[in-house]
């Protein structure tokens, strides 16, 4: 079963999760969003530039107040995006334009906050957090067994 194989129960000893809920956010995540970069990535030969949204509060698409800065995402009633300023989502946008315009997003940048490296076999991303800005790693989160799994679509039937 996809639950004991790929998600057992919650167990503080393996990092991956604590809670019920952490289980079903690593499997809606996998699902959703994770794996689906992997397989873009995979269609690309792994020849691609990748981030991760890491900046306070972390929702999926408040990576919106970057790309269209400045922008209005309303949480209870606060534009979340004021938390940002406007130098980081300028660079970010500096990226984005020089991807579209050049294939690159280093390119003409000098210097750009960090060079983006490409994804290729180790897995290379640039994070994007609050604190810390711009910085690259690798990104060991991907989970091939899971994707493979989800990739094979077993519940299609």
């Amino acid at each position: 079963m996809i639950t004991d194989q790929y998600y057992p129960p919650p167990d503080l000893s393996d990092g991956r999760y604590a809670t019920e809920f952490g289980r079903l956010n690593s499997l809606i995540s996998d699902a959703v969003i994770n794996c689906n970069v992997q397989y873009l990535s995979w269609a690309m030969n792994n020849l691609t530039y990748n981030y991760e949204w890491g900046a306070f509060p972390g929702f999926h698409g408040l990576d919106l107040c970057y790309t269209f800065h400045p922008f209005n995402i309303p949480v209870d009633g606060q534009n979340v995006c004021l938390l940002y300023g406007s130098e980081r989502p300028t660079q970010f946008q500096k990226y984005l334009v020089s991807f579209v315009k050049y294939g690159s997003p280093n390119y003409p940048q000098t210097p750009p906050i960090v060079p983006f490296p490409i994804f290729g076999k180790a897995k290379d991303i640039v994070e994007i957090t609050w604190i810390e800005d711009f910085y690259v790693t690798q990104d060991n989160k991907l989970p091939e067994d899971r994707c493979n799994f989800w990739q094979s679509a077993p519940y299609i039937g």
